[in-house]
């Protein structure tokens, strides 16, 4: 049972915009010639420059220079891009609607591991498929992304930094993520918490 909270603290990913990671892996071991049952392989290849790449120490070069490391397969840049990016879905419209009610009720802010290419993606997708060129500022008090702030979920610190920069207390937010290590840590800090189901409806949230 949820205490009454006075703050909204979001996932990205999954939660408003529309996520499938393992439709990159499949298309990545596609593309650098791996067998794209053996995705699992790849992500446990990729991971240590990803947790990197998502934490801002290495750029958008670097990464793609230790994904072609995989293969020894010449790779198109443009192709492994687009794989890469396969993971975003895109956006239901109804998150829009969602978001423009919910931050009229609680300030919503919003916390993502994410990563430079994949915000490229987004903001392009906002601009030219929902004519939105302010989407941090429209719906969000202050947003935070992982690679541009240095840390990344679950890692404790990213959800102490947060608390302290945004001025909220995490008794009193409530921390929506489809991930359960990363909410099950802003529970042990004191945050209300809810594990969301992948990709679904916000709408329960709306106190109309």
């Amino acid at each position: 049972m949820l205490a009454p909270f006075k703050n909204l603290l979001f996932d990205f990913g999954g939660v408003l915009i529309d996520l499938d990671i393992n439709k990159s892996f499949i298309e990545l071991s596609t593309l650098l010639d791996l067998d794209p049952n053996e995705f699992q392989n790849l992500i446990n290849d990729m991971m240590p420059f990803m947790k990197r790449y998502e934490k801002g120490e290495i750029g958008s070069e670097t990464f793609i220079w230790n994904v072609q490391k995989l293969t020894n397969k010449k790779v198109d840049i443009k192709s492994l891009i687009e794989a890469w990016n396969a993971m975003l879905l895109g956006w239901n419209p109804a998150k829009f609607d969602f978001l423009s009610k919910i931050c009229k009720v609680y300030p919503c802010y919003l916390l993502s591991n994410t990563n430079e290419l994949h915000m490229e993606w987004v903001m392009k997708d906002l601009k030219a498929s929902h004519n939105i060129i302010d989407f941090n500022q429209r719906y969000f008090v202050k947003t935070y992304y992982s690679y541009i702030i240095g840390m990344r979920k679950p890692d404790l610190e990213i959800y102490d930094f947060v608390a302290r920069n945004a001025g909220i207390r995490p008794e009193d937010t409530l921390f929506l993520d489809d991930s359960l290590p990363n909410i099950e840590a802003a529970a042990s800090l004191g945050y209300q918490v809810m594990h969301h189901e992948c990709n679904a409806s916000l709408d329960f949230l709306l106190p109309y």
